[in-house]
């Protein structure tokens, strides 16, 4: 019962919890957590939005790319999260 426990702790703090069948291994990280990944796309997003500041064709293309990437991305991330999951 105090196994049970333990493991019913660690499950609640996100540790990785695995039967004797299933070699412990920590999930792997996202990538788009890692800061190497996120800063660039930061100084790329900052670098647009002060283009696009005002009325203009420029700036609604640069928000069509925007809006367009976004859904790129969006669109990536849950296929990488729907194979992961099989």
């Amino acid at each position: 019962m105090n196994r049970r426990n333990a493991e019913g702790g660690l499950w609640v703090k996100g540790s990785f919890v695995s039967s004797s069948s299933v070699p412990a291994e920590p999930p792997k990280p996202s990538i788009l957590t890692k800061p190497e990944i996120l800063t660039p796309i930061a100084g790329a997003a900052g670098t647009v939005i002060a283009a696009a500041n005002g009325p203009g064709p420029i700036a609604y293309a640069i928000g069509a790319l925007i809006i367009l990437g976004g859904l790129v991305a969006a669109l990536y991330f849950i296929r990488k999260q729907l194979q992961a999951s099989r």
